[in-house]
């Protein structure tokens, strides 16, 4: 049962990153579009922008 648990765990990790990073529309251009777009809403977006910043991704594709 531990295997088996482990292998699904292996899997769904894979599966996530598979869809996450390497696709052509990734987490990481998508955030990078996203800021880019709040920022340039001036000081109606900067509080949002502000706790955009905060969160980090890392590429894997590096």
């Amino acid at each position: 049962m531990v295997n088996s648990a482990g292998n699904a765990l292996i899997t769904a990790r894979k599966n996530r990153n598979d869809i996450l990073y390497f696709n052509d529309t990734n987490i990481i251009q998508l955030m990078r579009e996203i800021k880019a777009y709040v920022k340039s809403l001036g000081t109606a977006g900067e509080p949002y922008y502000k706790a955009l910043v905060k969160l980090k991704f890392t590429d894997l594709q590096k």
